[in-house]
């Protein structure tokens, strides 16, 4: 939940149901637009709604750099001059029937407002762009444990979830920055569903949890229970430059490896020696 003091005028939509209003309904969802967030969406229906002709004043980002990928920042934000407020937050919506203005303010290193730095912006529409949560009822319905950071299940390396049989891939499983690296995905959990499907059942090992060192906030898959080289994906904590990954089976390197920049926007993806014997 965002808790932003001050009334609830009509005027505020998700990022996505914005997208839904031009994209499906030719519905422009407002004139001058503020967006809370840097996702993604946000970011690309900034450039969007420029194109169709709105006053978009700005993107307001509590952390110290943008949310979605930096190609996004340049090609939607800087090219069009759309500014970015980062450690900025809003403070407070004001309207009655609809919205009229929204109060931002800077924030501190513990995304507090700083006193006397609460600006006033005029605006009929805010749109909210504060990440993307995968869908998983049905999983939790079923008993299939779910990762509470990545908000999908938790898989073992050829992306079968907890419950037998059953194979997670695509933004259930993680929200990805491509239809291409989903796609890779998508295509090795196929591979093993069919490879399941068509052998007797596979005898049962014990698994190896995959556990997110200092700096990472979550790995996919999260369990191993065959050696070989199994890919890995994973996403930072924040940004960070000429920095070392290492992969540990207790005090035994399988990986190390130098990254030259690593961004929470970016999942990287890599390939590991591991062995679960």
């Amino acid at each position: 939940n965002v808790m932003i003091p001050g009334s609830r005028p009509s005027g505020i939509y998700t990022a996505g149901v914005a997208q839904a209003f031009i994209n499906l309904y030719n519905i422009m969802p407002g004139k001058n637009v503020v967006i809370l967030g840097s996702g993604d969406v946000g970011l690309i229906m900034a450039r969007r709604l420029k194109f169709e002709g709105a006053n978009v004043l700005g993107v307001v980002e509590i952390l110290p750099y943008a949310s979605g990928l930096p190609r996004n920042v340049v090609q939607c934000l800087n090219d069009y001059d759309i500014p970015l407020f980062l450690n900025h937050t809003i403070t407070c919506i004001d309207g009655k029937e609809r919205i009229e203005q929204v109060t931002i303010a800077q924030v501190d290193e513990h995304m507090h407002p700083i006193a006397g730095t609460k600006k006033q912006i005029q605006c009929d529409t805010l749109l909210l762009s504060l990440g993307l949560t995968p869908e998983n009822e049905l999983s939790k319905n079923v008993g299939i444990e779910i990762d509470s950071v990545t908000g999908g299940p938790i898989v073992n390396q050829m992306l079968e979830t907890t419950l037998d049989g059953v194979f997670a891939c695509g933004n259930c499983l993680q929200v990805y920055d491509t239809v291409d690296m989903l796609s890779l995905d998508a295509k090795r959990a196929g591979e093993h569903a069919a490879e399941k499907a068509s052998l007797q059942k596979r005898k049962q090992k014990s698994n190896i949890r995959i556990i997110p060192g200092d700096g990472v906030r979550y790995v996919v898959p999260q369990l191993v229970d065959k050696s070989g080289m199994i890919p890995l994906t994973f996403r930072v904590e924040k940004p960070k430059e000429n920095t070392m990954l290492c992969v540990l089976a207790g005090d035994e390197e399988l990986l190390r490896k130098k990254m030259r920049w690593v961004n929470p926007a970016n999942m990287v993806r890599i390939e590991a020696d591991i062995s679960a014997e």
